[in-house]
């Protein structure tokens, strides 16, 4: 079976080749909710050794001590493997697994991640890319693995990864990455988000994420049932945000003129589009879910025998 796999900071999603597609919150709680026999749905858990951890929003919701997946040295822990064994599951084959790390921490740690997941799924092929490499082989393969836009493999192409915590510039010159041009920096749209928690704390305090996600989309916050309008907070930080994210890129590719096309992508290429209006950036048919999409397609490839550098 092969996996595209994203364990990400702030969202962790998985396709699989017998059609499974799973996306939760990248968050661990210790343990499992006692839900006094009355909840219409299990949450999601899983057991590691003789211990469970619940997985994503559960966790948070039923107030379950949690682990912090956020540091580089997580990718060792429990809750890593939690993570991991959440979106995969169970499965009794050997298994074809492309995911990937983080810029910064790619080169240094691929060998470490590679150990857990053999760890995890002996026998399985395991292939390890730098995380916003996925949005290139999703614009670049079709579902089958196969090539279907070469145009792709033969540009000078800057990839803008705005996720939850971090952004990643990643540079490829006809599909080979630039090192020295690709980095991270530690803008998303976590950084939206505090910003305007700080900025509506004279209207509510404590707001949770869904709601302030929620306004992202409709402008509007809700305070005891009424909605309250606040776009013009909402606008004012997704502007300065991106522009903070469009100087830290030109600081990295400035000189660079002859990229010939910005590919726009993660979470945040939804929630700052608009913001970035120079003419030659695209962004891929389903951003949120490129890098996946792009880690299954190249394990489909793999699949079918064709060989990739990692």
């Amino acid at each position: 079976m092969e996996i595209g796999l994203d364990v990400g900071y702030g969202m962790t999603k998985a396709i699989s080749s017998d059609g499974q597609v799973k996306t939760f919150r990248s968050i661990v709680g210790i343990g499992t909710p006692d839900m006094l026999g009355i909840a219409h749905r299990n949450a999601l858990a899983v057991q590691i050794n003789n211990d469970r951890y619940t997985i994503g929003e559960d966790a948070e919701k039923y107030k379950l001590p949690l682990i912090n997946v956020r540091k580089r040295n997580s990718i060792e822990s429990i809750a890593y493997k939690a993570l991991i064994l959440a979106a995969i599951g169970d499965i009794p084959e050997e298994l074809n697994i492309v995911t990937g790390l983080p810029l910064d921490f790619y080169s240094t740690d691929k060998e470490r991640i590679s150990r857990v997941f053999t760890g995890l799924f002996p026998g399985s092929q395991i292939t390890i890319i730098p995380q916003p490499a996925g949005s290139f082989f999703d614009m670049l393969l079709n579902s089958d693995g196969n090539i279907a836009n070469d145009e792709y493999a033969k540009k000078k192409i800057g990839i803008i990864d705005i996720g939850t915590y971090t952004t990643d510039l990643l540079l490829l010159e006809k599909a080979d990455p630039i090192k020295e041009l690709s980095s991270t920096i530690t803008i998303g749209i976590d950084t939206l988000i505090r910003n305007i928690v700080k900025d509506c704390a004279h209207i509510r305090r404590n707001l949770p994420q869904k709601d302030i996600e929620n306004a992202l989309k409709t402008g509007t916050l809700s305070k005891h049932g009424q909605q309250i309008d606040i776009s013009d907070t909402v606008s004012r930080n997704r502007a300065a945000v991106a522009r903070n994210i469009w100087s830290y890129v030109n600081s990295v590719w400035g000189a660079e003129d002859d990229i010939e096309e910005l590919i726009l992508t993660g979470g945040g290429a939804t929630v700052f589009r608009d913001a970035f209006v120079q003419s030659n950036i695209t962004s891929p048919s389903a951003p949120f879910m490129s890098n996946v999409y792009g880690f299954y397609k190249l394990a489909r490839r793999i699949g079918h025998g064709s060989k990739v550098q990692a």
